[in-house]
C-alpha cells in the first residue's frame, strides 16, 4: 500500500467516524415523522457526503473501479425498481423520488466501500467505531429510561427511542452492533481495552433491548446471536451470553424498580393486521401495475374507508398510513409483482451467494445484518433512518463472497473535481434544511407568520412546510389567503390524505362560504377517518362562522 492509499483509507476511516460518533446523535426539536424531518438524517447525510468524496478521491488515484457480481445484482434490481415509474400517474409517482434517491444512496456506499479495500488495521478500526455507535445508542436509551422527564420528545410511554425518535429504530441498529461486537469478541479482536468496550455494549445493549420493548428488535437481535454462537462455536462463545443475561435482568429490576408499565399485547399483531390484509388485496386487484408509485397512503385510506362502510371485521384506526410495514408489500401494492418479485430473488440470491460460497467473515456480516433486514419486513427503516441505511450499505458489502471484478475508467479530473461540489451541494441542502425545521418549529410555537418567510428549503419537508403554510394562511383570513390556504390542502389530500389536510380543507372552504364543498369534503373525512374527534361536532357550513381566525382550534389543523 502506497503512502497515498494510506491516506486515502485513513480520511476514510475519519470520515466514518463523523458519520458514526457524531453527525448521527445529533438531535434538534422537530414535529417528528422520518427522514429529513428528523435532524440525525440532515447531518448523517453531510459526514457521508464526506464519506463519499473519500472514495471518488481513490477511484480518480486508481483510475479503476471495482465491482462485484452483488453490485451488478443491485444495479438491476434498482432498475426493476424503477420501471413501474413507466405507467405510474402523476402527481403521485415523484412522491417515490426520494425514496429512490436514498436506494441508490445505499448502493452507491455498498460500491464505494469496495473501492477503499481497507487492510486489517483499517477493518479492525471500522468495526470499532460501529460497536462505538451502537454503545452510544444503547448507553443514550438507558439514560432515557432512567431520566424520562429529560427527555420528553424521545420516550414513548417509558419506552426510550434513542435519537431515533423511534422505538423498533433504536432496537434494530443497536442490535445489529451488538452482533457485530459478539463476532468480533468470538474471533477478531484482540485488544483488552476494546474488549471491554465490546462488552459494555453486549451489556448496556441488552439493557436498551429489555427496556425498549421492541419484539422485531429481540427477535431479529436474539436470532442473530444464537446465529453467530452456532456458527463460531458454543464453547468459543459460551461466555459472552453472561453480559447479555447480565444486561436483561438489570434491566427487569429497573423496570420493577421504577415501576415502569409493561408493554400489553404483544402477542397481537395490532393495526398491521388491517395494513397486511388491505394490501395483500390490492397487490390482488392490480397484480401487474399496481396502484402506482407513491399512490400507497391514497389507495390504502380509500379502501380502508369503504370496508369501514361495508361493515368488515378489519380492526379500524382513523390513522394516514403511508407505508404498510413491509418492503415487499409497499413496492407490491404501488409497483406489481415485478419489483416485489426482484426484492425477493434478490435476497435469495445474495443469501444462497453467502452461506454456499461465503466465508465465516460473510456468513457472520449476514447474521449482523439480520436485525435490520426483519425490520425492513415490519416498517420502513431504511427510508426513516440514513444510519441504519448506511450501516446496511456497509454491511452488504462486507459479506458479498461474489467474485470482483475492476474495470478502468477515464475522467479522473472529473471525478477530483466533482468530490468537493457534491460535498458542497448536500451540506447547503442539509443545512438549510436543518434551518427549515428551526424555523416552523419557531413558528408553531409562536403562531408569527414572518418565520415562515424566512424558510429558504421546502424541499425536504414538503409535507410540513404545506400544512404549516396553510394554518398561516388560515389565520391572514383575507380571501386570496383563504384561496391559496384551499388549494394546499386539496393538494394535500390528493397525494397524502391526513386528518390534518382535510380539516384545513373543510375549514378552508367553510370560511369561504362553500357550504357544498364544505359539506362533501367533511363527509369524506368521515369516511375514512371514523368518529376521529377532529371532525366531530363541525358545525354545518352553511351556519359557519365567516372568519377562520374566530375559531382557533380550527386555525392551526393538526398534521
Amino acid at each position: 500500500m502506497t503512502a497515498t492509499e494510506g491516506k486515502i483509507q485513513k480520511t476514510y476511516l475519519i470520515c466514518w467516524a463523523l458519520m458514526l460518533l457524531g453527525a448521527m446523535h445529533y438531535y434538534q426539536p422537530n414535529g417528528g415523522g422520518s427522514g429529513l424531518s428528523l435532524a440525525f438524517n440532515s447531518t448523517s447525510w453531510m459526514a457521508l457526503s464526506l464519506v463519499m468524496a473519500t472514495v471518488f478521491f481513490q477511484v480518480a488515484k486508481s483510475s479503476q473501479v471495482n465491482w462485484s457480481l452483488q453490485d451488478r445484482a443491485l444495479g438491476l434490481t434498482l432498475l426493476a425498481l424503477a420501471f413501474p415509474l413507466v405507467w405510474s400517474p402523476s402527481p403521485w409517482a415523484a412522491e417515490a423520488h426520494s425514496r429512490y434517491l436514498g436506494l441508490i444512496a445505499l448502493w452507491l456506499i455498498a460500491l464505494g466501500h469496495r473501492q477503499i479495500s481497507l487492510k486489517t488495521p483499517g477493518q479492525t478500526w471500522l468495526w470499532r467505531l460501529v460497536v462505538m455507535a451502537g454503545l452510544l445508542e444503547a448507553t443514550f436509551a438507558v439514560v432515557q429510561f432512567l431520566f424520562p422527564e429529560s427527555f420528553p420528545t424521545l420516550i414513548n410511554k417509558q419506552r426510550p427511542t434513542g435519537i431515533f425518535q423511534q422505538t423498533n429504530l433504536v432496537a434494530t441498529f443497536v442490535g445489529s452492533t451488538m452482533v457485530v461486537a459478539f463476532y468480533r469478541l468470538g474471533t477478531l479482536e484482540k485488544s483488552q481495552y476494546w474488549r471491554y468496550q465490546h462488552l459494555a455494549l453486549l451489556l448496556i445493549g441488552a439493557m436498551a433491548q429489555a427496556l425498549v420493548l421492541s419484539r422485531t428488535g429481540l427477535l431479529g437481535t436474539f436470532a442473530a446471536l444464537i446465529g453467530v454462537t452456532l456458527l463460531t462455536g458454543w464453547r468459543k462463545n459460551s461466555k459472552l451470553w453472561l453480559p447479555l443475561a447480565l444486561g436483561t435482568l438489570l434491566a427487569l429490576s429497573l423496570q420493577w424498580l421504577s415501576d415502569a408499565p409493561g408493554r400489553n399485547n404483544l402477542e397481537q399483531a395490532g393495526y398491521r393486521a388491517t395494513l397486511y390484509g388491505i394490501s395483500a388485496e390490492l397487490i390482488v386487484e392490480s397484480p401487474l401495475t399496481g396502484v402506482g408509485l407513491g399512490r400507497f397512503q391514497d389507495a390504502f385510506m380509500e379502501r380502508q374507508g369503504e370496508l369501514n362502510q361495508a361493515g368488515t371485521d378489519y380492526p379500524f384506526w382513523s390513522t394516514a398510513s403511508s407505508h404498510p410495514h413491509n418492503e415487499l408489500l409497499y413496492w407490491g401494492v404501488e409497483g406489481g409483482v415485478l419489483p416485489m418479485l426482484a426484492l425477493l430473488l434478490l435476497g435469495l440470491w445474495l443469501t444462497w451467494q453467502v452461506w454456499r460460497n461465503g466465508d465465516l467473515h460473510h456468513k457472520a456480516m449476514w447474521l449482523c445484518l439480520f436485525p435490520i433486514l426483519l425490520h425492513t419486513q415490519t416498517e420502513f427503516p431504511l427510508y426513516h433512518s440514513v444510519p441504519h441505511l448506511a450501516l446496511f450499505a456497509l454491511l452488504m458489502a462486507e459479506m458479498d463472497s461474489t467474485p470482483r471484478r475492476s474495470k478502468s475508467i477515464v475522467g479522473e479530473g472529473v471525478l477530483r473535481l466533482s468530490a468537493p461540489i457534491m460535498v458542497l451541494l448536500v451540506c447547503a441542502f442539509m443545512i438549510t434544511n436543518l434551518m427549515t425545521t428551526y424555523w416552523g418549529g419557531r413558528y408553531f410555537a409562536t403562531q408569527d407568520p414572518s418565520y415562515l418567510t424566512r424558510i429558504m428549503n421546502p424541499f425536504g419537508q414538503e409535507k410540513t412546510i404545506n400544512m404549516l403554510t396553510g394554518s398561516a394562511l388560515m389565520r391572514v383570513g383575507t380571501p386570496q389567503a383563504l384561496s391559496e390556504a384551499e388549494k394546499i390542502a386539496q393538494s394535500e389530500v390528493v397525494l397524502r390524505p391526513s386528518k390534518g389536510a382535510y380539516r384545513l380543507l373543510f375549514d378552508a372552504q367553510r370560511a369561504q362560504g362553500k357550504s357544498t364543498d364544505a359539506i362533501q369534503t367533511l363527509a369524506r373525512a368521515h369516511l375514512l377517518f371514523r368518529d376521529d374527534p377532529t371532525f366531530q361536532g363541525l358545525m354545518p357550513a352553511e351556519t359557519a362562522v365567516s372568519s377562520p381566525v374566530a375559531d382557533s382550534p380550527q386555525a392551526s389543523p393538526k398534521l
